[in-house]
Parts: C-alpha cells; structure tokens; sequence
C-alpha cells in the first residue's frame, strides 16, 4: 500500500494514522465543550452575583447607623470577609466624584479612606485607586447610592427601674453621660439635676447599678447624615473557577501525554521481543543449513580433480568458503537480538574498511557504475560489538548503494567518512550517497518498523540499525542530510580509552 508518493507502510499505517487523528480531535473537542461550558458556567455566575452587589453596598454604608453596636459589629466582620476574599472590589464617591470610601482596592488605601483625619493617600496610592476606578467604569456604569461615612455616636445611656405595666407613667429613669455619671433623674416625682438636686446623686447611682445589674438600660445614640454619591464596582467569581478550565486541560494533557509514552514504551517492548523472537528463530532455521553446506563444499574441494585450474583466477570453493563464513557471522548477529551484547574497544575504521570491501567486491554485479570511496580520520578505540557495528554499516552502504540503482542518473559514489568529536567524545561515521534523496513525508518516519522507500522492502534494516546503536551502544543515529543529491547517515558512538588509529 503506498501512501503519500514513496512512503509505504507494511502494517496498517493508514488506519492508525486515522485513529490517532480521531483520537487526538476527539479529545481536543472534548476539551474545548469543557472550556466553553466552564466559561458560560463563569458568566452565569457573574450575572446572578452582580444582582447582589448594589444590595451588599448600601448594607455596607447602613452598618454605622444600626443602632445595635454588637449586630453592628458582626455584620461589619461580615462584609469584610467578602471584600478581604478579593469576591467584591468597589468604591464609593461622593457627588464630586472624590473617593470616601473603598474595599478591596488596596489594604492600605481602604484604612486611609476610613480615616478622613489621619494620613492623606500617597502619590502611588492614589494613582492605585484611580486605576482600579478606571478599570471598574469599564465594566459597569456607576450606580446612584445614599451612603453615611460616620458611625452613629453614643453620647449617653438610659438607666430604667422595674415597674408592673399599670405604673408605666412614673417608671424610675436615670440619665448618664458615657461615663455613666447621672446627669438628669426621675426617681420620685420630677426630674432633677446633678446641679439643682446633688443630694439625689447618691439615688440615682444606686439605680444605675441595679439597672446595669438586671440589663435595665439603653444606648443614647445620634443618628449620622446621610448623603449622596455613587459607587463604582468589580466582581470577582471565585478565582479559582477562572483557571479550572486550564488546569483541567493541562491535567487531561499530563494524563494522555503519560499514557502515550506508556503505551510506546510497551510497544516498543513488545517490537523488541517479536524482533528478538524472530531474529532467534532465524539463526535456528539457518544455522543447520549453513553447517551442511559447509560439508558439502569440503566433500566438492576433495573430489575436484587435483589438476583442475582454477575459473578466471578464482577459488571456487575458497569463495563459496568465505560467503558461509560470512553467513555464519550473519546467523551469529540474529543470535545476539535480544541480549546485551559484550562491548570491546574496537577499531571502527577497520570494521568500517571490511563492511566497504565486503560491498566493493560485489558491486559489478549490482550496478557497473558505482563506487565506494573511504577517508578514515585517526580515531580512538570505540567501545562496541564488532559484529554488531559491521551489521550497522552494511546496512546503510545496502541502503545507499539501492538509492543509487533506483536513480539511474549516472556513476554512483558510496562515501565512508569517519570523524572524532573531541567535545562529545564519540566517534562519528557518516555514509553518502549521490541518490535522489529522501522524500519528506518519509523522512520523520524513517526508522519507525515497516516503514520503507523500497518497492519490495520491508522497513526493517534501519529500525535494526537504530536499535543496534542507540539501545545497545547508547550512541545515536540520524539522518545527517538529504536533498535531491544524495543523503548522508551519520553513526555516533562512544570512544573507549586506548591508543588512536587510523586507516588510509
């Protein structure tokens, strides 16, 4: 099945790229009718609690004229809490437009403003409230309000005797100032004065104190002036609610992000075990054909006729000899899938230099006109698995020599170029090609199982070479470089410690 010009998928590509894209939309529009539900949920919220802020601010202004000092005490410690909560900012003016009265605005110029006669608003403080006020005009148009600055003023008590309700008329009252001191009494008969009657003094401060004892007396108070202005106001709909729609969405993302990664670490596991798997079996299948095949050329070279000379100055046997060693050193490799390879200190320009004669050898019968070039730099010992890195290189020398055949645009050339980077301390192997290039929707998923440009290939040699380098060497591999004249691969491995060495 082709998808998208060369990029060919083995294993269902098409139907999974369509479910993770139904996946992923589904969530995100789930995530946006979440947000938007959220936010009408806030403007609900906003409306119905603005229905109460006019009311909350005239309670608010009605406090210092309840004549109750303790109610008017809690419910003071009452609308405090709101504002100090940061549910409520306003500011009432007077009909001037100058402020008398704030809260929420600023601890500091709320405690000023209470107190006209103490210290005057600084600079920044003003220009605070004069923000807050412009900020609040945007969002509502200032509302009329008949408000008192001043709390209501005792200015004495009213001390009463106990009397049956027949002889309400002639009830004992004492008058005092907040000191208590009895200024005025009705006691028997008319009232008299601390100045016109000192001698009653003594009589009526005997009643306050049986009056105080049995709760007889009240607080004589003047009511403030009421006066005009207006307010100015902000609400604020727990501020927690504003950010739940973003912290759910970075939740939800934490979560799936969490459950991607788990799922592509257990598949990735399980790629792993069915590659080992069938890398195993592989060398089982192979091995017992390899070893009698070996037989077979033995009993050939010992029946060949001792005169017999050799076809074009080769060893018939002695090559088909080597080829089974090769095939055995390939069965070896399938056997080490799966297991933690030894790592020696190996040369990697000399596996390098065997993998390029290996190919060199063969070319003529691949292509007439493609060469392999080296330029190998003084390197350090790498620490690796010789047999595995030779397997890395094969491939892509494999790989690039095909990209060469497929073009047909002339001679070809094959580039092994290796490099030490003294800043990372790695060994770098970089191979090149003069093919076409790599198409761009293959490109991100190069080395991903079943992905490949070839048109019967299996997508299966550079997922081997990445897990070869990056999983058993802990080194890297990527595609360097591609462009419509050729790509480049390039290897990096660790160094080992030991003596440099290098290769012309």
């Amino acid at each position: 099945m082709r998808w998208l010009g060369s990029l060919r998928l083995n294993h269902g590509g098409g139907a999974a790229t369509f479910l993770k894209a139904y996946v992923v939309g589904g969530v995100f529009v789930l995530l946006a009718g979440f947000i938007v539900y959220s936010q009408w949920i806030l403007h609900r919220l906003e409306v119905r609690n603005e229905t109460w802020v006019a009311p909350f601010v005239r309670l608010k202004t009605y406090v210092p004229a309840i004549r109750d000092h303790q109610a008017s005490e809690l419910l003071r410690e009452a609308l405090r809490d709101v504002t100090d909560k940061g549910l409520l900012r306003f500011v009432i003016v007077d009909d001037a437009g100058v402020p008398v009265l704030a809260r929420g605005v600023d601890p500091m110029v709320d405690l000023k403003l209470d107190d006209p006669e103490g210290d005057a608003l600084t600079v920044a403080e003003q220009q605070r409230l004069s923000e807050a006020i412009a900020s609040m005009r945007e969002q509502h148009a200032a509302e009329a309000l008949e408000y008192t600055t001043l709390s209501r003023r005792i200015v004495g008590r009213i001390y009463f005797g106990d009397v049956d309700a027949e002889h309400l008329a002639d009830m004992p009252l004492v008058l005092s100032d907040v000191q208590d001191r009895p200024v005025a009494w009705r006691i028997y008969g008319g009232w008299e004065t601390a100045l016109s009657h000192p001698e009653g003094v003594g009589r009526a401060i005997a009643l306050v104190r049986d009056a105080d004892r049995h709760k007889r007396v009240e607080d004589l108070q003047i009511d403030p002036p009421a006066k005009q202005g207006a307010f100015y106001y902000e609400v604020d709909t727990v501020p927690a609610l504003q950010w739940m729609p973003f912290i759910q969405m970075l939740l939800v993302g934490g979560f799936i992000t969490g459950g991607v990664m788990l799922y592509r670490r257990i598949r990735a596991d399980e790629q792993a075990a069915i590659w080992a798997g069938l890398a195993k079996e592989s060398a089982h299948q192979l091995g017992t054909p390899i070893t009698s095949l070996m037989g077979w050329v033995d009993l050939s070279r010992q029946t060949r006729p001792p005169d017999e000379d050799p076809q074009d100055g080769l060893d018939i046997h002695a090559e088909m000899e080597k080829d089974l060693r090769r095939l055995e050193r390939i069965v070896a490799r399938f056997s080490q899938v799966g297991l933690k390879p030894e790592l020696r200190a190996v040369s990697v320009n000399e596996i390098a230099a065997d993998a390029a004669a290996y190919f060199r050898a063969r070319l003529p019968t691949r292509s007439q006109a493609t060469t392999i070039t080296e330029d190998y730099a003084d390197l350090p010992m790498a620490l690796a698995n010789a047999d595995l890195i030779q397997w890395v290189f094969e491939n892509l020398i494999r790989n690039a020599i095909d990209a060469i055949d497929t073009q047909e645009t002339g001679p070809g050339n094959v580039a092994m170029v290796t490099r030490y980077d003294v800043g990372t301390n790695c060994v770098t192997i970089a191979v090149r090609d003069n093919g076409g290039g790599i198409a761009p929707a293959v490109r991100r998923r190069l080395f991903t199982p079943g992905v490949t440009t070839k048109p019967h290939g299996w997508g299966v040699g550079l997922t081997l070479v990445k897990r070869i380098v990056e999983v058993y060497h802990a080194g890297r591999v990527r595609l360097a470089h591609t462009d419509p004249e050729g790509s480049t691969f390039e290897v990096r491995l660790p160094a080992a410690d030991g003596p440099r060495n290098g290769r012309a």
